[in-house]
C-alpha cells in the first residue's frame, strides 16, 4: 500500500495517542513508587535520581516526570490516559496548574504560549517554596547522607545560626588547624543538635558474633570510644542499668580546675568546654579527675574522636599535646 500524507498523519495521531496513554501509566506507577519512598530502598537520594535510574533516563527528564507525577490535576491525566492529551501537554498543563492558572483556559494555546504564561506567572507571583529535610543511613551504617530544601526565610535562620555556631567553635582555635568552611557547617550543625550541657545515653550491647552495637548500629572502637567519653552508659542487656560518664559536680571541678578553658597548647577557646577522658573508657580509663582534661567542643569531637588524635598523656596538664592516630604513646589501658 503506497503512503500518502494522509495516512502518515492518521497513523502518527494513533502513535501519540498509544504515546500518551503510555506516559499515563507511567505516571501512576511513578505516583506509587514515590508513595512507597522507593528512593530509600534502594538507596538513591532522592526521587529523581531513582527514575534516571530505573527509566535511563537524563536527570531533566526525569526531575519533570516525578514533578509531574506528583502534581498533575485529575482532569489533566484523565484527558492523557485517554489519549486526549501529548505528554508534553500533560507536563505543561500540570506546570501552569502548579503555578495556580486554571487549565481550562489553556486549550488553544502553543505550548511555547502555555510556558510564556507560567514564567510571567511564576515573576509576577513567586510560589512559595516548601521546606524538607531527609536523612538516609548510607548502606554501610558508616554515616548519613542529609539532602533536603528550605524557603528563602527558612535557609536564611538555618545559615545564620550554623555560620553563628561555627564562628563559636572556630573561636581561640589556631588557623592552621580550622577545617573547612563546609565541614565547620556540619560540626556546627552536630553541635546545635546536641545542645547546650546535655548527656546523652548510650546503648552499648554485645551481639551474637561479638561485634559491639550502639543503639543498635555496628560501631567501631573509634564510635564506642567517642560515646562513652560524652555520654551514659546503658547494658544492652534490659537491665536497665546505666553508668555515669562525668558527673555534673565533677565536670564543674574539672573546668575549675583547668579555668575554663581548653588545655590543648595553642588552644584559648572557652567556648563549648567538655570534658574528655584522656585514656578513653572504651580502654579501661578511669573517671578518675587525673584521667580527665577540658577540651574545645572543636578539639573533643573533630581533633580527637573524628580525626584520632589522641591526648599525650606525658604533656603538662595545662599544656596538653595532641598525638596523631600512628604516635599514640603509652599502653593501651
Amino acid at each position: 500500500m503506497e503512503a500518502t500524507l494522509d495516512r502518515i498523519e492518521a497513523e502518527l495521531a494513533e502513535l501519540v495517542a498509544i504515546q500518551s496513554q503510555a506516559t499515563a501509566r507511567l505516571l501512576e506507577l511513578l505516583a506509587a513508587a514515590d508513595a512507597m519512598q522507593a528512593p530509600f530502598v534502594d538507596g538513591a537520594r532522592t526521587m529523581a535520581e531513582w527514575t534516571a535510574r530505573t527509566l535511563d533516563c537524563e536527570v531533566g527528564t526525569a526531575r519533570r516526570l516525578v514533578r509531574t507525577a506528583r502534581g498533575i490535576p485529575e482532569e489533566v491525566f484523565a484527558r492523557l490516559a485517554a489519549g486526549e492529551l501529548t505528554a508534553d501537554r500533560a507536563h505543561a498543563y500540570t506546570e501552569a496548574s502548579l503555578a495556580g492558572i486554571a487549565v481550562g483556559l489553556l486549550d488553544g494555546l502553543e505550548l511555547a504560549g502555555v510556558a510564556h504564561l507560567c514564567r510571567r506567572r511564576r515573576r509576577d507571583e513567586p510560589t512559595p517554596v516548601g521546606g524538607y529535610l531527609v536523612v538516609q543511613p548510607q548502606l554501610d551504617e558508616a554515616g548519613y547522607r542529609l539532602h533536603g530544601r528550605l524557603g528563602a526565610a527558612q535557609g536564611s535562620v538555618v545559615t545564620q545560626a550554623l555560620e553563628a555556631e561555627a564562628d563559636r567553635l572556630c573561636d581561640g582555635i589556631p588557623v592552621s588547624e580550622r577545617p573547612t568552611r563546609a565541614e565547620l557547617q556540619a560540626d556546627a550543625l552536630v553541635s546545635l543538635a546536641e545542645g547546650r550541657d546535655r548527656s546523652a545515653v548510650v546503648v552499648v550491647h554485645r551481639n551474637a558474633e561479638g561485634t559491639v552495637e550502639i543503639d543498635g548500629i555496628p560501631a567501631s572502637r573509634a564510635d564506642l570510644e567517642h560515646a562513652t567519653c560524652v555520654g551514659s552508659i546503658e547494658a544492652g542487656d534490659g537491665s536497665g542499668q546505666t553508668r555515669q560518664s562525668v558527673s555534673p559536680r565533677q565536670r564543674r571541678r574539672i573546668l575549675y580546675r583547668d579555668q575554663h578553658r581548653c588545655t590543648i597548647d595553642g588552644c584559648v577557646s572557652r567556648s563549648r568546654l567538655e570534658v574528655h577522658h584522656v585514656i578513653p573508657r572504651a580502654r579501661g580509663g578511669p573517671n578518675e579527675d587525673w584521667n580527665l582534661t577540658t577540651l574545645c567542643w572543636f578539639h573533643h569531637h573533630v581533633v580527637v574522636h573524628r580525626r584520632g588524635f589522641t591526648v599525650d598523656r606525658t604533656s603538662p596538664p595545662g599544656r596538653r599535646r595532641l598525638l596523631p592516630p600512628s604516635q599514640t604513646r603509652g599502653p593501651p589501658g
